[in-house]
């Protein structure tokens, strides 16, 4: 299974907020090759971090993340724009969570987040404790 991660998920290691130790520890123990970063995210991480004086952590995340882990960073072509549209009309959703509905979509791949938002489609979503929690079931049934 291959995962695409939202941006909520980096957002509350890079900040410390309330969940950031489930979602570092499935960071660390996921492996790099299974997880996916929409090129929407690292731009909204870049927005973020740098409305909040950060730049050195957006300097230190690109590195560590992108560079170092060489996690995937996939993103959509300009063409699949009015699918977005289409896709936030349908799900009532902004247009970042359904750029990343249609990225997992097109992709085949399982959305991390702590975005409920996500419940309302066909794909769901996990949070990273849900999807430690089915790592760890399968490879014990195995």
């Amino acid at each position: 299974m291959r995962y695409l991660v939202d941006t909520n998920v980096f957002l509350e290691v890079l900040l410390e907020q309330a969940d950031a130790t489930a979602a570092r520890r499935f960071l660390k123990e996921t492996e790099p090759e299974r997880l996916v970063l929409s090129d929407f995210t690292l731009h909204s991480i870049g927005i973020i971090l740098l409305r909040h004086e950060r730049p050195g952590l957006l300097k230190e995340f690109v590195q560590d993340v992108v560079v170092r882990a060489a996690l995937g960073v996939h993103g959509l072509r300009p063409d699949d724009l009015s699918e977005v549209a289409d896709i936030s009309a349908r799900f009532t959703m902004d247009f970042d969570d359904s750029y990343q509905y249609l990225l997992a979509k097109k992709q085949h791949l399982q959305i991390v987040s702590y975005d409920s938002h996500f419940d309302r489609t066909d794909l769901r979503r996990v949070t990273p404790s849900d999807a430690l929690d089915v790592r760890t079931r399968t490879a014990q049934a195995e």
